[in-house]
């Protein structure tokens, strides 16, 4: 078996005929994460400079078109070909938010999805790397390391954007926010109150 990791691919349909190969066995895991905290993740902090922040929203604008258009284009094409062109069992769907909740229930399904055993080795890294009070662990930790505690990053992204930058991703990526499950805010009261999930679990 082969596996590969491809960042950024423009356009699903792209690997159709892959998939399609009568010559090899293909399966796509699609990773997909809430645009709104893609974007945070992207644009600089927020300053005391007004010109600074103006310049901020034109950045942010960019990058909801960038994202969502890409986004909203590859989760219809697959919405469309799996289960009719492309057959279910060489296409899975995983949100980023569903993994940092429940890690180990999630990497079970991609091993289960790709006919692999998920090996007590395996799990405690997933565990190991997806916590960060393990006093075991050799990771690195913060912004550049790979060792973080997930469930504390899922929201993290409400915690950094104001809720008129918010409300400008919204209104470009509305559609591959309500394609994958993710909750629109109305109020900044919605946005901040951390408690309430920003999308319904799947797992």
């Amino acid at each position: 078996m082969v596996a590969m990791k491809v960042i950024y691919l423009c356009r699903l349909e792209w690997i159709t005929p892959l998939l399609l190969s009568k010559q090899s066995i293909v399966k796509i895991v699609h990773l997909v994460r809430d645009p709104r905290a893609i974007i945070n993740s992207r644009i600089p902090q927020r300053e005391t400079n007004s010109a600074v922040n103006k310049a901020r929203f034109g950045v942010i604008r960019f990058y909801a078109h960038q994202i969502c258009d890409q986004l909203s284009s590859n989760v219809g094409y697959a919405d469309t070909v799996v289960g009719s062109i492309v057959p279910r069992k060489s296409y899975l769907r995983i949100r980023h938010e569903d993994f940092a909740l429940e890690p180990i229930q999630v990497s079970e399904n991609i091993y289960k999805f790709l006919s692999l055993p998920f090996r007590e080795g395996m799990r405690r890294w997933v565990l190991d790397a997806t916590t960060s009070n393990t006093q075991t662990s050799e990771l690195k930790t913060g912004d550049q390391g790979t060792k973080r505690n997930s469930k504390e990053i899922v929201s993290a992204w409400r915690g950094k954007l104001s809720f008129e930058e918010v409300d400008v991703i919204q209104e470009i990526c509305k559609d591959s926010l309500n394609k994958l499950g993710y909750k629109i805010f109305n109020t900044e009261k919605e946005l901040q109150n951390v408690q309430e999930l920003h999308f319904k679990p799947k797992v």
